[in-house]
């Protein structure tokens, strides 16, 4: 089942890890892709996140990244309390930060 943008198996917001992480599938990792994925983790709409994506990292700079034509593309990045990695197979994974 696809919701807003998130692959998700019936009534699931994402994979739960054996290591408490937690991985959603999306067609395109991009930035309104990874704060519905963090709404979800956090269990909250997206807008009820306490914090802005775009306060805490470049948006734009991100996108370009992610739209690189590069293979085995791993971009990790910490938030509030959170590890978002997100790869180029459009998997977000998201834990708690170490």
């Amino acid at each position: 089942m696809v919701r807003g943008g998130i692959a998700m198996a019936d009534n699931q917001a994402g994979v739960q890890n054996g290591d408490g992480a937690v991985s959603f599938s999306v067609d395109s990792p991009g930035s309104l892709q990874i704060i519905k994925a963090l709404a979800e983790y956090q269990g909250v709409d997206p807008m009820e996140l306490d914090f802005m994506l775009g306060e805490k990292i470049d948006p734009e700079a991100l996108e370009t990244v992610l739209d690189a034509d590069a293979e085995d593309l791993q971009v990790t990045f910490t938030i509030e309390g959170m590890t978002i990695c997100i790869a180029d197979d459009g998997t977000i994974m998201i834990s708690e930060s170490q």
